[in-house]
């Protein structure tokens, strides 16, 4: 038990000293290991484990393209990019349970219901991803008013790496705390099926 609150608290240093250090790439590779860390410490437990594999799976991705790609884009197609992934894994993890319940009908899986519930874990993922959603969009908006309209730089765009990576931080903090509190809510989910 010690040993893997001392990796959450190691993990949870690190993240922020390169929020700190605007190191995108280190901030973004330390969520990725946190995702793992939840992962290899809650194996049995797959409705936490779901939400640790919808957002690890985007932030490999987002790393793999952002990281090796980067160049490539536009600034528009880039903020654009981060708005869609944003509002798309805000769906997943809103609808994480509903989808899995109809994916495992249509292929008669067999559900059980004691182990995909909501948690408050989901629900302030989802807010969350939200606020990148709505970030995104305040920095695609203020870069179309500097380019087109020749507007001086506003907050969001002097100040977007850092709100990106203060969000990936606090979403960060809410993967490792929800993994803490899943078991006390499995329980008192658990008795109302009852």
């Amino acid at each position: 038990m010690m040993i893997k609150y001392t990796v959450y608290l190691i993990l949870t240093i690190s993240a922020f000293f390169f929020v700190s250090q605007a190191e995108h790439g280190y901030v973004e590779l330390a969520y990725i290991t946190a995702c793992a860390t939840v992962i290899l410490f809650y194996f049995r437990y797959i409705n936490l484990i779901s939400l640790a594999v919808i957002l690890m799976t985007v932030k490999v991705l987002e790393y793999i393209v952002f990281e090796n790609f980067f160049d490539l884009f536009n600034a528009y197609w880039l903020y654009f990019t981060y708005i869609v992934t944003d509002l798309i894994v805000m769906l997943l993890l809103y609808f994480r349970v509903p989808l899995l319940r109809g994916i495992s009908e249509r292929y008669r899986f067999k559900f059980d219901e004691g182990q995909w519930f909501i948690t408050s874990t989901d629900l302030l993922l989802a807010l969350v991803q939200f606020a990148h959603v709505i970030v995104g969009a305040l920095m695609l908006m203020e870069h179309t008013l500097r380019n087109v309209f020749s507007v001086n730089s506003l907050i969001i765009y002097k100040n977007f790496g850092f709100l990106e990576l203060l969000l990936a931080g606090t979403e960060f903090i809410v993967i490792i705390s929800g993994a803490k509190y899943y078991l006390k809510e499995q329980k008192a989910i658990s008795k109302s099926y009852r």
